[in-house]
């Protein structure tokens, strides 16, 4: 008897394994490299599929290959490997050496700026929801949201910004209306 429903369980797992990853990734979005198209030489980052960038390049050129409005940037990949990302995401991460200087690697695996207050945040980002986590001794930028920050129209177009957790913290708010005062 118990071998005969060994038997069933067995076919059971067998029949769903092919349905625990899909063939096609939804919308571009993937797990991993093996999820984009290969041929097009793009890889996995930040879960979705984009094209890949030499991060050994000097700086000057390393975006060469890259389409408009992006720039090469750390992926979370081996042999200096980078993905074109959208101009103000910082990049992928495990350590903080994966990431442009003066960036690190925050919680969520983004490279973030570093802060030790929430208003260290707020004044690179202009966000009110900006919180600076720390861990390790190092504070990161992370916002509630995980949303690109657009930078107002006035700002200098190249200071940067990022994205990252949803963590919350009262600090962040309490800063924000002081900065809401004063514009």
């Amino acid at each position: 008897m118990k071998l005969r429903r060994s038997w069933w369980v067995l076919a059971l797992l067998g029949a769903l394994a092919p349905a625990c990853k899909s063939k096609q990734p939804v919308n571009g979005q993937c797990v991993f490299n093996s999820d984009c198209d290969e041929t097009q030489s793009l890889i996995c980052a930040g879960r979705y599929c984009r094209q890949q960038c030499n991060l050994a390049a000097p700086v000057a050129t390393r975006s060469r290959d890259c389409p408009a409005n992006t720039l090469c940037q750390p992926a979370a990949q081996l042999n200096n490997i980078g993905a074109c990302l959208p101009i103000g995401d910082n990049g992928y991460c495990v350590y903080h050496s994966e990431c442009s200087p003066p960036f690190v690697c925050n919680i969520d695996g983004r490279c973030s700026s570093q802060c030790r207050e929430a208003r260290d945040c707020i004044a690179i980002s202009l966000d009110p929801a900006a919180v600076c986590l720390v861990t390790d001794d190092v504070g990161t930028c992370s916002f509630r949201d995980g949303g690109a920050r657009p930078m107002p129209a006035d700002q200098d177009s190249g200071s940067t910004a990022d994205s990252g957790s949803t963590a919350d913290s009262g600090t962040a708010t309490d800063a924000a209306s002081t900065i809401d005062a004063s514009l």
